[in-house]
């Protein structure tokens, strides 16, 4: 297993990645991680145990968390290729705010997905996301 070093860019405490995945394999980071599948289906290890992931659902990764991504096998023909995002938070930045930070540990159940605080999150990673490529375009 290895550890991923994240990069922060520009001096923002948060990185924003979206990527077809075939397969992540096992890793971990220092930093907690909130993946939202955009598009198709994802199949996801962490914390012993494995979980389906489709459009709309969103995964926490807590810090240090072992985890790995795969493809899901295509039942059908028609089914689309996956689009997740992944959207990283430097800890160490937001516990300035949040002092017991770093002792928080993060979970979005799959009863969960439904709730109006999933559907705000969703929301932010959105704009977080669409915040950070019009920085770049500027």
């Amino acid at each position: 297993m290895r550890k991923e070093n994240i990069i922060w860019k520009d001096g923002l405490p948060v990185h924003v990645l979206a990527a077809s995945v075939q397969e992540w394999p096992l890793h971990y980071h220092r930093d907690p991680e909130l993946i939202y599948v955009l598009r198709g289906a994802v199949r996801i290890r962490s914390g012993g145990y494995e979980q389906r992931l489709s459009a709309g659902d969103i995964f926490v990764v807590n810090a240090n968390e072992p985890h790995e991504i795969q493809k899901t096998e295509k039942r059908e023909e028609m089914e689309e290729e996956n689009l997740v995002l992944f959207l990283s938070f430097r800890t160490e930045h937001f516990a300035v705010y949040h002092p017991e930070l770093e002792k928080y540990f993060f979970a979005v159940q799959e009863k969960d997905q439904s709730r109006k605080e999933v559907q705000l999150l969703r929301e932010r990673m959105g704009s977080i996301m669409l915040e950070i490529l019009d920085r770049g375009r500027q």
